[in-house]
């Protein structure tokens, strides 16, 4: 059975159901999560694409509470599109030539195509097979083609991911505070380690 919540629900419906394994299958926003400690959920999927790290690392942690294998999806659409603004037309036009000029790309300005689409979408409009390819190249090497996705992915990355020599910095400082630990203070958590399991031979 399918059941479904957003923020504002009341926990006494499809999500007590959920919970007492009487529906195997939740759609749900974000806020499902606040309080959720099922231990059977075998996988999540995101739709669209958290905030942030932390974020889908929580979201993700809504799975494999029972320490069993639970896998998490995150639904990924690879298509790139290109906005035909009128200074990438202007530099197509520029770039292929005077003989193959293709001025009908003036008649799109600020037109959004998907790459699928963009062969079809050339020779609709009268161009051959070879300048379609050029003009396919061109917007390949300037770098005129985007995907939503990748976008949100690169933005996480660089906002995750702060240079090789911030992250080697922060290594060494935490490494730097773990051997300078002052012995009293390791000495003290052995005791209590001792204490807690029964275990004499923790030193």
């Amino acid at each position: 059975m399918l059941g479904t919540f957003v923020g504002g629900d009341k926990p006494s419906g499809d999500m007590a159901s959920f919970n007492n394994n009487e529906m195997n299958l939740m759609v749900a926003t974000k806020a499902f999560g606040m309080g959720i400690d099922k231990p059977n959920i075998r996988y999540t999927i995101n739709f669209n694409h958290p905030s942030s790290i932390e974020s889908y690392v929580q979201e993700a942690g809504r799975g494999g509470r029972d320490k069993q294998n639970a896998i998490s999806y995150i639904l990924y659409e690879p298509t790139e599109y290109i906005h035909l603004s009128i200074d990438k037309i202007n530099d197509i036009r520029s770039l292929i030539g005077h003989d193959e000029d293709p001025v009908w790309l003036e008649r799109y300005a600020n037109r959004y195509v998907l790459f699928n689409d963009f062969p079809q979408f050339c020779k609709s409009n009268g161009a051959s097979e070879e300048q379609t390819q050029k003009i396919i190249d061109i917007t390949h090497k300037n770098g005129y083609w985007e995907n939503v996705d990748k976008g949100i992915d690169l933005w996480f990355h660089n906002n995750s991911f702060r240079g090789l020599l911030k992250e080697k910095a922060i290594l060494y400082e935490m490494t730097d505070r773990l051997l300078n630990i002052k012995p009293t203070h390791v000495v003290k958590i052995q005791g209590e380690l001792r204490d807690v399991t029964g275990n004499d031979d923790i030193a």
